[in-house]
């Protein structure tokens, strides 16, 4: 998987944010197995992942642990991150650093790739500090002691370190946080290595946004620039 698919993935996993302040959420319409298990041209819809709410992380929890939901494991990463629960962030960081040893098959490496990039979603408090775990994962070598490595990137060790820093800058720039933009400013002038500039500079533009007009209004807008550019494709 090259860097810019990587960058592109980003783009589609975040599709669907959450309604602004005070709006409603849609009840779920559909068993939470059938959602996790649907096919979302733009990605997994926001508002009916976060309608779920927290009750619903103990069954995700245990379909990310059945092998048999593999297939669906990147979607149940990003439902669980729409979800926006501090108890997410603490699923997903157990999900990538204490589930799994050795190579990953390919399905498995989508589902960890996947877990800094939706991570962002997920708002931070006291007992998930979102932002600062995310501009620590900007650092490749934060991921140097990863327990486990893919059959790609991994026959160069510090290439899987570099695309999981550039999911963790993925994710830094969905928080829309002040700490996010001194990191990507830093990042931009210093950054860690050469190819992570073309993230770092989407990123930045992606945060400015989202503390501008929310996430809401955001994600609006990237709908918009995606479907104009597929209408170009065609």
């Amino acid at each position: 998987m090259t860097l810019q698919l990587t960058a592109y993935l980003f783009v589609v996993a975040i599709l669907g944010f959450p309604a602004p302040a005070g709006a409603s959420s849609p009840r779920p319409p559909r068993p939470l197995k059938t959602f996790v298990s649907s096919h979302y041209y733009h990605g997994t819809d926001y508002d009916e992942a976060h309608a779920y709410g927290p009750q619903a992380l103990p069954e995700l929890e245990r379909m990310l642990a059945d092998p048999a939901m593999k297939g669906q494991w990147r979607s149940i990463v990003t439902t669980i991150a729409y979800i926006g629960s501090p108890e997410s962030f603490h699923i997903l960081k157990d999900f990538l650093w204490h589930r799994f040893t050795g190579v990953v098959d390919d399905a498995t490496w989508g589902a960890l790739l996947n877990v800094p990039n939706v991570m962002g979603t997920i708002p931070d408090t006291p007992g998930a500090q979102v932002s600062k775990y995310l501009a620590m994962g900007v650092n490749p070598a934060f991921w140097d002691s990863l327990p486990w490595r893919e059959r790609v990137h991994s026959e160069h060790f510090h290439d899987l370190s570099l695309v999981m820093s550039i999911s963790s800058i993925n994710g830094l720039g969905c928080t829309g946080t002040p700490l996010a933009s001194d990191v990507l400013g830093r990042l931009s002038r210093s950054p860690y290595h050469a190819r992570q500039r073309n993230s770092v500079s989407e990123a930045i533009d992606a945060n400015q946004e989202v503390a501008e007009v929310g996430r809401s209004a955001f994600i609006k807008h990237v709908h918009a620039r995606f479907d104009g550019e597929e209408r170009k494709l065609k």
